[in-house]
């Protein structure tokens, strides 16, 4: 299922999983203290959080064969340093390549048009910090030399030096989905984020997003497509992956309740 960004990227094939809500209380997303990502928010918590067991680490391991305990580390510490939830980096990843280093979207005449964990396009290449002939050998090259341009590319974001937090899953799919409307409109569940009768392309080439049939894309149609991700059994791996890497076992994503 192809969809079209301002920047990168496809959609990932959903799995079968497993998982449990909980409500908590709305609140004012863009006001979360960054400082406060602790790895188990408190009950009054303003995200929701999105709980998923692990599975048995050696069925884990098969499949995420790619990354190993040191991949999984340094994306928890790229994920601190960029002010975001590790769950939620890892869910985003999951949707964009299914964790495949060597994911690749091409166009119909073979061209790479998306590559790697975070499907990096041609429109990415200064934010990620190389060249596109070094984007073009992205799918060559292991885990643990993508995720420095993966931190490349969400720190070189307006959203990123302006000081804000990535307060959930479906922030951190914004910044790869429409960066620029991020900046300029900001990450509220109902922000509008392509119109069917304004944007043309850019909502119906992503209309699936559009569950509801709205007429409108909006962050929380976002945050409800890395929800159905969260049930993919490739992230259940990698969550129990991560947990297990970094010894911090309460990990989840933050998924807002529209």
């Amino acid at each position: 299922m192809k969809m079209i960004l301002e920047t990168t990227l496809t959609l990932a094939a959903i799995a079968s999983g497993y998982l449990v809500y909980k409500k908590v209380k709305d609140s004012n997303y863009n006001s979360r203290d960054p400082s406060s990502y602790e790895d188990k928010p408190t009950e009054d918590s303003s995200i929701s959080i999105t709980k998923i067991d692990d599975m048995d680490l050696v069925r884990a391991k098969s499949l995420t064969k790619d990354w190993n305990d040191n991949d999984f580390k340094t994306l928890y510490d790229i994920a601190k340093r960029l002010r975001m939830n590790p769950a939620d980096l890892l869910l985003v990843l999951t949707s964009e390549s299914g964790l495949k280093p060597t994911a690749v979207n091409r166009r119909s005449d073979g061209f790479p048009i998306a590559v790697g964990l975070n499907q990096l396009t041609s429109a990415a290449n200064s934010s990620a910090k190389i060249t596109e002939d070094e984007r073009l050998e992205i799918p060559t090259k292991p885990v643990s030399y993508q995720l420095p341009l993966i931190e490349n590319f969400f720190s070189s974001s307006a959203w990123y030096k302006s000081g804000k937090s990535f307060d959930h899953a479906g922030a951190i799919y914004e910044a790869n989905f429409a960066p620029a409307r991020m900046f300029q409109r900001g990450t509220d569940l109902k922000t509008v984020l392509y119109e069917e009768a304004k944007d043309g392309v850019f909502y119906t080439q992503n209309k699936q997003l559009d569950t509801a049939k709205k007429g409108y894309i909006t962050v929380g149609d976002l945050v409800d497509y890395m929800r159905r991700v969260s049930k993919d059994i490739t992230y259940i791996a990698g969550l129990t992956r991560l947990r297990s890497a970094t010894g911090k076992n309460s990990l989840a994503p933050q998924l807002p309740l529209v």
